[in-house]
């Protein structure tokens, strides 16, 4: 199976390898397995975490998280469409699109702007499926508002956070720094948190056998996913949803983090695909590619559901 993959704002190709480290390993040790990066272009300040560990440069594909009223957005954000055609050119065809964060968000509105723009297209033109790590609906905050999310019964978007808080938890690695340890060690640790997958389609039934549905899925805020136009507002802030907020027309996995302070913004993008052609697979870090074992094994097998359901689309 062959992978284009997009890194994290404030990262870059390299930070992203390093983060797909363990899942590359386990795939490649049962089936050829390419990975291949694009990176951005535009020069992002890390979270301190990040350089502690990895070098620069430290790159986004666009300002994030964008705003309202930022004309530098929208011109960026076609510059990584154009890098994304680019490396289909130059190094295609590929099988997968996997995004992380920033890049989840711009691999899912790639995807839309190209069938919105070549509709005679069929949907597996470019890809068959799609992997969205902490992938979010594309969004932008009004800046004049103080950007804060806050857990409501009609609204939630998970913990409280401020504009900040936020901008720093889109960009952090710092839950990816246990990809430094030895393989050794992350074998044997037994107690690290586990993956759950859920859904209701025969596309992810299979999973359910070897790991136990999610249990926090149903404490989850359902946000309506065919409001297009959809916003949420409290009394200091706005986060409004792209218009053309819709489905996938071929197969997607979404993994989410239990404690990521963005995490039912995760579960948006994964509410609004066809639960047919969707797999959830949730852990219990945070803003972060999941690195252990168990985790990774779950990953891997999510995969390769994703890859046998991407045959038969």
């Amino acid at each position: 199976m062959k992978f284009l993959c997009l890194h994290g704002a404030g990262t870059n190709a390299d930070i992203l390898k390093s983060q797909l480290m363990p899942l590359s390993n386990a795939l490649s040790r049962e089936d050829a397995t390419e990975f291949h990066f694009v990176e951005g272009e535009c020069e992002s300040t890390p979270v301190e975490e990040v350089t502690q560990f990895y070098q620069g440069p430290y790159l986004s594909f666009y300002p994030w998280p964008p705003r309202m009223q930022e004309a530098e957005y929208d011109d960026t954000r076609e510059r990584a469409y154009e890098l994304i055609y680019e490396a289909i050119e130059e190094d295609g065809p590929f099988d997968a699109i996997l995004g992380f964060s920033q890049g989840a968000s711009l691999a899912y509105s790639f995807l839309q702007q190209h069938a919105t723009k070549h509709p005679y297209d069929p949907p597996w033109s470019l890809f068959r499926c799609a992997v969205f790590v902490c992938g979010m609906p594309p969004f932008r905050l009004n800046e004049t508002r103080q950007p804060s999310l806050h857990r409501k019964p009609s609204a939630s978007l998970g913990q409280a956070v401020n504009a900040q808080e936020l901008s720093d938890c889109l960009s952090s690695l710092a839950a990816s720094k246990p990809v430094l340890r030895s393989e050794e060690s992350r074998d044997s640790d037994s107690n690290s948190p586990s993956c759950s997958a859920s859904a209701g389609s025969t596309f992810s039934q299979q999973l359910t056998s070897t790991v136990s549905p999610a249990s926090a899925i149903s404490s989850v805020v359902s946000l309506d996913p065919n409001d297009a136009s959809f916003k949420l507002e409290s009394d200091d802030f706005e986060l409004a949803f792209d218009e053309d907020f819709r489905a996938l027309q071929i197969p997607s996995v979404h993994v989410g983090g239990r404690s990521d302070k963005v995490y039912n913004l995760t579960r948006k993008l994964y509410d609004g695909m066809d639960r047919n052609n969707a797999l959830w697979v949730e852990h219990e870090l945070g803003h972060t590619i999941p690195w252990d074992k168990k985790n990774t094994q779950t990953f891997v097998e999510a995969i390769r559901r994703l890859e046998r359901s991407a045959v038969l689309t």
